[in-house]
């Protein structure tokens, strides 16, 4: 199974603000999909899709994470 990211986990990996984070979401520029109690989540695949169209340093793990099982 692909890994799942919160917000607070992505902000840690990428060193930004974890409200950073769900505005990305919000405005749609980062695929997530929310749970039935409203948490974002962002698969792995997602997450390092979004930082190579920006441009962005890929953290050690998710250049080592598998995409799927």
């Amino acid at each position: 199974m692909e890994r799942l990211y919160t917000t607070h986990d992505i902000s840690r990996l990428i060193q930004v603000d974890p409200s950073t984070v769900s505005k990305w979401i919000d405005k749609g520029i980062l695929v997530a999909f929310r749970t039935p109690g409203g948490h974002r989540r962002v698969k792995s695949g997602d997450l390092r899709t979004f930082l190579v169209s920006h441009q962005m340093p890929i953290p050690h793990e998710l250049e080592t994470a598998s995409s799927g099982c």
